[in-house]
């Protein structure tokens, strides 16, 4: 069953839709029992388990794919340059390519996540999932430029008055640590302000929800959880470092891991467990797979 709402799925091309509309409507955020850390990475590496191929053929696939676009985009300036013959142009086309690089990568990323909730929710998916991002492509550009804007600009006008006093008028000790804690507490800021809204992408194609519902429903699915998601960040780091140290191979299989248990957060805070039993994980059972 797909829980996903109907927005024709299955065409990879489908344009942007949803913007700044409430197309879903406010997200109601369900409470779902336990959520911690050691049940985060229990439930993942189980689900990684039942069908490691998958997961990896998802998260790596993606990340090749993602590589060959930016590296041919990235030649687009190069290869014009004895063709063109006009630095400007040259310059015209090498921002353009710069956009059409980074709304790729943002298609890309919201086609992975969605196949990866499919599967943390033992659904049928296909690797042409990852082309099926174009509906709520818009959204989730804005939301980021949302994000960045409410992250970033306090830090700006901060910094600038930061800035301003430091070259304007030598300060004294006490104002230096005046301005050092300002300054830790806006960094400390920004990091709580992302880990707050840092889901709202699952939020927009799992609700079908616009930028502002998208973002209250990642704001309230990370209310009082904003200590057990820093945890889980740093077990993902560790499990990845760990990959680094078995000559970075093990990345090979710990990316694809951590990819996913990223997706299982974000589904015990609001969509429930996924829908498998931890006691019985039977690797290689699933017959659905098609890379």
């Amino acid at each position: 069953m797909d829980t996903f709402p109907d927005r024709n799925d299955r065409n990879p091309f489908t344009p942007p839709e949803s913007g700044f509309a409430t197309l879903g409507g406010p997200v109601a955020i369900g409470r779902y029992g336990r959520f911690d850390v050691d049940d985060v990475v229990q439930t993942s590496w189980a689900l990684f388990k039942q069908n490691p191929w998958r997961v990896i053929t998802l998260v790596i696939g993606v990340g090749i794919l993602n590589w060959l676009m930016q590296f041919g985009l990235g030649m687009i300036p190069n290869l014009s340059a004895p063709i063109v013959r006009d630095a400007t142009v040259v310059r015209i086309l090498s921002v353009f390519a710069s956009l059409a690089s980074m709304i790729l990568s943002i298609w890309l990323s919201i086609g992975l996540n969605r196949a990866l909730l499919k599967y943390a929710r033992s659904e049928p998916v296909e690797f042409s999932e990852v082309g099926n991002g174009g509906p709520y492509l818009l959204t989730v550009i804005l939301g980021s430029l949302a994000m960045g804007l409410i992250m970033v600009v306090p830090a700006m006008v901060l910094g600038g008055g930061i800035a301003f006093i430091m070259y304007s008028d030598p300060p004294s000790g006490p104002v230096l640590a005046i301005l050092g804690v300002l300054g830790l507490a806006s960094l400390l800021t920004m990091i709580y302000v992302l880990i707050r809204l840092n889901y709202f992408m699952f939020i927009c194609f799992d609700h079908d929800t616009g930028v502002i519902d998208s973002l209250r429903g990642s704001w309230e699915a990370t209310k009082g959880r904003v200590v057990t998601l820093i945890l889980i960040s740093l077990a993902q780091m560790a499990i990845n470092l760990l990959g680094m140290l078995a000559l970075c191979v093990g990345l090979f299989v710990t990316v694809p891991l951590t990819s996913l248990m990223y997706t299982v957060t974000y589904d015990k805070m609001v969509g429930g467990p996924p829908a498998i039993d931890l006691g019985e994980v039977k690797p290689g059972t699933d017959p659905d797979w098609s890379p």
